[in-house]
């Protein structure tokens, strides 16, 4: 962290400036990924299914991981609830700044996701059995194994890194959607695969259907997951960044500027830097409390219907597809509206959702639920989770980005540490916390806008 804080003394050029090859003439174009050499098209898919893997252990048990306490026996499901939730983002919290550092100290992706993929399997694997065991040590077991499952799972910043190192200042939004894209999908998507694992198994028990298909069921792909990295190149990836072209005017202009640019560009990369820390820390604590209570929520609607958690599975998956729509079209949105405007309208979103949640406003209403749901989990979440990472990416412009990924991949493991707790206590609390959360990062957004005008 104290890297960080070098920045206000450090000219913009030292920090964002692309750096040149030894040609001078070659300049950055990044290809499509159709364009793309094949053996790096190859390498890129492979991060893209990595940072799918990395999500699928949080959103697989969604739905279950409530039922899957209470068959423990535990009285207090709430708090170990919120436990298992916040379990998961600590591991991540301590292990995404190394997992970054360790890729640009290295300057391979491979071995950091590697070990990281390991670790998911041993855990994974350790969460399947855990309720099954002594009663009163099972609960803890499945807490504890939820952390190492984080601890695995904290590779963002490391697929992030590799996303810049591919991408142009001006093509990062692009990249990091599809970065991100990837990661929704894990989350919102799996919460299907374990009951359609399960359909296969229709006398399984409580324990077996909601603990052990979803543990083994990622352990499983985890391991083909372990096998893509193996075939994953070692080597740089910049020729696949650096096309030989020849320099325009405009580009040549356009260097000029921004070697002019001097303290106050260093500056606004520093302070960018705490801004979009904030803003990771907080949004993703805004859908760390959806996270936390929507399948409860909405399972609570049927009460009677022994299908329920199912059903919430299915809800889940639609909000999903929902969200990658979103996902499709964000780079459309930010080129009509501007990254600022469209990061805007994704808080502006939360906050709706937040304030739809609180229980004076929802009450017992299903149709409020799901409006909410919606807009914090389709629409919001997809918006601000590219663009807090993207915007500053694009002020990074070529520097290695791996450690700077892993502070904003923290950022928002905090967030989701902290809001589960503090719904385990009260959900009317949770939903105000993020109502005023979602006012003062806009009113940041804001701040930051008129300062550090573009």
């Amino acid at each position: 962290m104290a890297n960080l804080y070098q920045y206000q003394n450090t000219s913009m050029v030292e920090l964002s400036l692309p750096t040149e090859p030894q040609n001078p003439k070659r300049r950055y174009s990044v290809p499509k990924p159709e364009e793309l050499p094949k053996s790096n098209t190859k390498d890129l898919m492979i991060v893209l299914i990595q940072v799918f893997m990395a999500e699928a252990p949080r959103g697989i048990i969604l739905p279950t991981l409530s039922p899957y306490i209470q068959s423990t026996g535990i009285s207090n499901t709430d708090l170990f609830l919120g436990l298992a939730v916040s379990a998961f983002s600590i591991g991540r919290l301590i292990s995404a700044y190394p997992f970054g550092y360790l890729a640009d100290s290295t300057g391979s992706s491979r071995f950091a996701l590697q070990i990281a993929t390991v670790i998911v399997i041993i855990s994974n694997t350790i969460f399947a059995f855990a309720g099954s065991w002594n009663s009163q040590f099972a609960p803890w077991a499945i807490v504890i194994s939820r952390f190492f499952v984080g601890f695995g799972s904290g590779t963002l910043g490391v697929s992030r890194a590799f996303m810049a190192k591919i991408s142009s200042a001006s093509e990062r939004t692009r990249y990091i959607t599809w970065n991100t894209l990837a990661q929704y999908a894990g989350f919102s998507l799996t919460p299907m695969l374990a009951e359609g694992i399960s359909r296969f198994i229709p006398h399984a028990n409580t324990q077996t259907k909601y603990g052990l298909i979803p543990g083994l069921a990622i352990s499983g792909l985890s391991v083909c997951m372990l096998l893509l990295l193996c075939i994953m190149r070692e080597t740089d990836l910049e020729d696949a960044v650096y096309n030989k072209l020849e320099d325009s005017k405009e580009e040549k202009q356009k260097d000029l500027e921004l070697q002019h640019v001097g303290k106050q560009g260093a500056q606004k990369l520093f302070y960018g830097f705490i801004l979009y820390f904030i803003l990771n820390f907080s949004l993703r604590g805004v859908l760390g409390v959806a996270e936390t209570y929507g399948g409860t929520e909405f399972q609570s609607y049927f009460p009677n219907d022994p299908n329920r958690v199912d059903r919430s599975s299915e809800f889940f998956f639609y909000l999903g597809m929902g969200g990658i729509f979103f996902y499709f079209i964000i780079p459309s949105l930010a080129k009509l509206l501007t990254d600022f405007c469209t990061l805007v309208l994704g808080i502006v979103s939360l906050a709706v959702g937040s304030i739809l949640m609180l229980p004076y406003l929802s009450g017992n209403s299903f149709a409020i639920f799901v409006n909410a749901m919606v807009l914090i989990w389709s629409m919001g979440s997809p918006i601000t989770q590219t663009l807090t990472i993207s915007t500053y990416s694009q002020m990074m412009g070529s520097k290695p980005q791996g450690a700077a990924m892993g502070w904003l991949t923290t950022a928002g493991s905090l967030g989701r540490i902290l809001f589960p707790i503090i719904c385990g206590v009260n959900l009317g609390a949770g939903a105000i916390v993020n109502v005023v959360t979602c006012v003062l990062s806009l009113l940041l957004v804001i701040l930051f806008r008129l300062v550090y005008v573009d």
